[in-house]
């Protein structure tokens, strides 16, 4: 942005900035593209709640083995609504990628939108959805902010949000335009404290009973996770131990980081930790844990977390 703007004249200019909402990093830009004397409109107000209260928000903390079955359950039951316009979101582009495609050997159909796919795919994706009358949607969080889709009527958040923020945001996409919808976070007991971040929002506790997933379902996934690319798993795994390595909240050592990497592998079906490139392990910061596998080239994988 800075570059841009030493290309602009200095004096003989009009300048406007809009923003959805306006953080602090939003408020430095302003700063650095303005006059000094800039004046600021707010459209929305002080007394805007944070969340819709047309949507009803809970939350379900439960062991990470059982995060599959339990989504399969929930989207199973959410599809019975024949108008059903359903986003899920991930932490992570590869994520995304391997969820996608394990639901879809169970059973459940769903697009897929992340940061990974053409500009091209992204649009022809997100326009198919948009004119669908059900659906589902896998998204990154390139979906979690100006997009606008009609009638979603589930917003499903898998694993921690980047911040609160995000949580809003993502949670925005449904009860829009006055309509009602439904929010739900699915979180492990490690990623629990990030529910001190929402105290103030009206989110219920699903019980631990409605928390356990049907055994259809865990037979679906029992059957499909074998039938998943072994290159999605890997990429899912070097995905989540990179994101993971970046969540504060945690406060895991780098040991305890690979040990919960390598039960999501188990999780994921594999008899051994899939292999990291070298170099990935050091952008990681992991040279020398213990627990990983690394190898100097593995065929038809380049470095990066997704």
């Amino acid at each position: 942005i800075e570059k841009i703007i030493r290309f602009l004249p200095s004096h003989a200019r009009q300048t406007l900035l809009f923003s959805a909402t306006m953080p602090k990093g939003v408020k430095e830009v302003a700063g650095l593209a303005m006059r000094p004397s800039y004046k600021f409109i707010d459209t929305v107000g002080k007394e805007e709640a944070d969340t819709n209260i047309q949507v009803t928000q809970s939350s379900a903390v439960l062991p990470l083995d059982q995060h599959f079955a339990f989504l399969h359950a929930l989207l199973t039951k959410a599809k019975q609504d024949p108008a059903h316009k359903i986003i899920v979101f991930f932490t992570t582009a590869r994520l995304v990628g391997y969820y996608c495609e394990l639901m879809g050997k169970a059973g459940i159909q769903a697009m897929e939108i992340h940061s990974r796919k053409s500009q091209a795919a992204r649009t022809k994706t997100s326009d198919q959805f948009r004119v669908a009358k059900s659906g589902i949607l896998f998204s990154s969080d390139v979906s979690a902010r100006g997009v606008d889709y009609d009638g979603i009527t589930l917003v499903v958040q898998m694993g921690v949000p980047s911040n609160r923020e995000m949580y809003i945001h993502r949670l925005g996409r449904t009860g829009r335009a006055g309509k009602d919808g439904e929010g739900i976070i699915v979180l492990t007991p490690e990623e629990a404290f990030f529910l001190r971040e929402l105290k103030d929002l009206p989110i219920a506790t699903v019980s631990t009973e409605a928390c356990q997933p049907d055994q259809a379902s865990v037979a679906a996934i029992e059957r499909a996770k074998g039938a998943v690319d072994e290159r999605a798993v890997g990429a899912a795994y070097q995905a989540w131990l990179g994101f993971y390595n970046s969540v504060p909240g945690l406060k895991w050592s780098k040991a305890r980081l690979v040990e919960e990497a390598n039960t999501f592998a188990a999780i994921m079906g594999c008899d051994q930790p899939p292999a990291l490139l070298k170099k990935t392990v050091g952008m990681m910061g992991l040279r020398g844990v213990p627990g990983l596998r690394i190898e100097a080239s593995i065929p038809g994988v380049g470095g990066g977390g997704g």
